[in-house]
This record gives C-alpha cells, sequence and structure tokens, in this order.
C-alpha cells in the first residue's frame, strides 16, 4: 500500500501486541512516534531499533500534522484515551475492546461523527483471510441455514489483573459471531467461569441463542496447555472450520457434512476430506492497519467501526451483571 505524506500516526502504549503494530507501522512507513509514560528498558530499545521519538501524549493532541493514534493501552484506559483524541480531530483506532460500558461505545460513536474522524476497533480477525473465507461461504449459502457456531480460544498465556477471559479474548471471537449471524437477534445468554489464577475469571464458557434458533457457545481459557484458536461453524448443508494453529492451505476448511431424515431415520453424509481454502498467506495485522489508513485518505467507514463492537461491549458488560448476580 502506498502511504501519502499527509498519514502519520502515532501509537499509545507498547506493551507486547504494541510492539508489534509499532513494527508493521514502521513498514507502512506511518509510524511518527510512540506514547508511553512509564517506558520500560525495552521500549526504548525499540524505539531506536526503530528509529522513532519518544513522545508525549497531550502534546500528540496538539500536533496538526498528526493523522491518528492507536491505542494498545490496559481496557479500562481505553474510553479516556479515544475521547481525549477525538476531541483533538485524530482519527482514532483502539484495540478491542473499545470501552467496558455501551455509553462509553455511544459516547464515542457520537463523537467521532461529530468530529467527521474515524472510529475503527482492533477486531483483528475480521481482517483475516481465513474468517473472511468462511464468511464468504456462509453469505454464499455454501453451508445452507446456519444452525450452530463453535469457537474455542484458549492458552496458558499473559493473565491481565484487571480484566476476566471473557473480555480480555471473548471479543475475538464474539466479532466473528456477530459478523456470521446476520443479523440475528440475541434472544437470551448465559456465563460460567471460574477464577484460579486472579480474582477475574480465568476459565469461561459463554452459550448465546438467536432466533431462528441459532446457537452459539464461545469456550475461553488462558489456563491451557496448548494454544486453541478455532471457529466452527454448522449448517444444513455442510460444515466449516476456521483454525488458526494450522498452515495456511488448512487454516480455513469446508466439510460437506450434513444428515437428512429418510423414513424416519436420520441419515448421516460424511465428507471425510474436506475442502480446503486457497488462501494467500497474509499477516492480519498489517491488513487491519492498512484499512484504517485507507480509512483515514478516502474518508471510509471501518469495517470494525464503532458500531459494530456495540453488540460486543453492550454483552459482555450483561455477561459481568449476570455472573454478580
Amino acid at each position: 500500500m502506498v502511504l501519502s505524506s499527509k498519514t502519520s500516526i502515532v501509537l499509545v502504549g507498547c506493551g507486547d501486541w504494541g510492539k508489534n503494530i509499532a513494527k508493521t507501522l514502521v513498514h507502512l512507513n506511518a509510524l511518527k512516534g510512540i506514547v508511553d509514560p512509564h517506558p520500560t528498558e525495552q521500549v526504548v530499545a525499540l524505539t531506536k531499533e526503530l528509529n522513532v521519538p519518544l513522545l508525549d501524549f497531550n502534546e500528540c493532541l496538539k500536533d496538526s500534522y498528526l493523522s491518528g493514534m492507536v491505542m494498545a493501552t490496559p481496557t479500562p484506559t481505553h474510553f479516556n484515551l479515544a475521547f481525549k483524541a477525538l476531541t483533538a480531530g485524530k482519527h482514532v483506532l483502539v484495540e478491542k475492546p473499545l470501552a467496558t460500558e455501551k455509553k462509553q461505545v455511544q459516547n464515542l460513536i457520537k463523537l467521532a461523527q461529530k468530529k467527521n474522524r474515524v472510529l475503527m476497533v482492533g477486531h483483528l480477525l475480521l481482517y483475516h483471510p481465513a474468517f473472511q473465507k468462511i464468511l464468504e461461504w456462509v453469505e454464499s449459502g455454501k453451508l445452507g441455514k446456519i444452525l450452530e457456531i463453535q469457537t474455542y480460544r484458549k492458552n496458558l498465556g499473559k493473565i491481565h489483573l484487571h480484566e476476566s477471559v471473557a473480555w480480555d479474548l471473548g471479543p475475538h471471537d464474539l466479532s466473528m459471531v456477530f459478523a456470521l449471524i446476520q443479523g440475528k437477534p440475541l434472544k437470551k445468554f448465559s456465563a460460567q467461569g471460574h477464577a484460579y489464577a486472579s480474582s477475574h475469571d480465568d476459565i469461561s464458557t459463554l452459550s448465546l441463542e438467536f432466533e431462528e434458533g441459532l446457537f452459539a457457545q464461545i469456550n475461553l481459557s488462558r489456563l491451557h496447555p496448548w494454544k486453541e484458536q478455532k471457529l466452527i461453524v454448522v449448517g444444513t448443508q455442510g460444515m466449516a472450520v476456521f483454525d488458526d494453529t494450522k498452515p495456511w492451505d488448512q487454516k480455513a476448511v469446508f466439510y460437506k457434512n450434513y444428515t437428512t431424515l429418510e423414513k424416519e431415520k436420520v441419515i448421516l453424509h460424511k465428507d471425510q476430506t474436506g475442502e480446503t481454502a486457497n488462501l494467500s498467506p497474509a499477516e492480519p495485522l498489517r491488513l487491519e492497519l492498512e484499512h484504517f489508513i485507507q480509512c483515514i485518505e478516502r474518508s471510509q467507514i471501518p469495517l470494525t467501526s464503532g458500531e459494530s463492537t456495540l453488540e460486543i461491549v453492550s454483552l459482555l458488560s450483561r455477561i459481568e451483571k449476570f455472573k454478580e448476580a
């Protein structure tokens, strides 16, 4: 992607994921600097490696040549940082989740509209070529009527003490589920979780029931012996699997598995091999950041806009209250 000279972006927050964002923005010739109020030796070393300065957040807000800001800070800080950036007239990309309350999301949406600025959320997996292929199969009717969606996101990874696994990992899977259900309203939900390593749930299962009988279950854990990142979509004419731990030629697979009822007997039609998607390897983070820059330069509405995440934040808030009850 060729960037115009006016596209300049500052990264706010440079933790583990922020470092990946910084490196990608440099490759896109868009990183003007990094804001981190308490930079570690690793962050300082990264700024030297990337040849970008450490900047002050408030000074960045005053910089008329700065196009946008990417927020990769802890979830509780997202709303205030995004609000200040939008108020200053900056385009904003916020890592998921956008905020912790539905009302906060609504306020940010209104502010972005008032300022005529891009408000985008980092729902990374919606930019993944394998998920895009699954979505294409669903929208084309290849799977028939969608009956069930199952997701598994598990690992033995970093545990954030300020939030549960539902807030930490859940937005990834919820973003895919809501993209796949094609606007069907949520009828009811339930949630189960357990806290072991912190005061917040480290293991959680979310069950969602939508209209027309569509059911989704999201299985989350940050206390799991190996990485599991899988989406399964079951339809009346077939099943699709997105497994991000597989090589590119196996990440998205369609199976012609379905059932028919013949003379009061259920007949299983099994496809043992499956049809693999012909995907070109691509880094989802780069695709996401390219999209953000394109939206800035062309005044486009992002695929993962503030509006697109409203239902996700609303549901997570309701689940939190449900767990407390």
